[in-house]
């Protein structure tokens, strides 16, 4: 699970102290990343709209929580901070954290290095990088290569909004791009 385009929501809700922080430090990287078992979790904080402290969690967890082991999951954090801080407006943080979220090794036939190379396109302004990155995973087999294909599609359709926007279903669903049935 990951956490939604939402609109922000009430400060209150958003609100994050030192001691929210300190917990999160605590959780596993799948307790922070993927549950919402704490109000205060990434997951969570995204769901709610709350995408700066989204951000602000996300960043402390990784300065601060345990070890992230392996690539796909460390380039996943990375991408996941990249989404906070693009929902929250912060664009060219955003682009250059997502830009840190290449693997090495693709496996299992996703090709992630094409959503990640994408998303910096939209970010950067880089329509034609963008094209060529959302042709390329349109083409490819696979349930994640056709969801990415589609975030992409999303983007391209929504080119002139914000990332909060146009990384929503709404404009996969208004681009005519065809998303996978589970």
């Amino acid at each position: 699970m990951t956490a939604s385009p939402s609109a922000p929501s009430s400060a209150g809700q958003c609100r994050l102290t030192n001691e929210d922080l300190i917990a999160n430090r605590s959780l596993s990287w799948p307790e922070f990343d993927q549950r919402q078992n704490s109000r205060t979790t990434w997951s969570a904080l995204g769901s709610a709209g709350c995408h700066e402290a989204a951000a602000v969690a996300y960043a402390d967890y990784l300065a601060f929580g345990p070890s992230i082991s392996g690539e796909r999951y460390q380039t996943t954090a990375r991408f996941h901070l990249g989404r906070s801080l693009a929902y929250a407006g912060r664009t060219e943080e955003a682009a250059r954290m997502i830009a840190t979220a290449r693997r090495e090794t693709e496996v299992g036939g996703l090709h992630w290095n094409d959503y990640v190379q994408g998303t910096v396109a939209f970010l950067t302004r880089d329509r034609e990088t963008l094209v060529a990155r959302q042709a390329s995973l349109a083409a490819q087999s696979g349930f994640a290569n056709r969801i990415n294909a589609g975030v992409l599609a999303g983007l391209l359709h929504c080119w002139n909004r914000p990332y909060l926007e146009a990384a929503a279903p709404a404009c996969t669903t208004a681009s005519g791009y065809q998303m996978p049935a589970e």
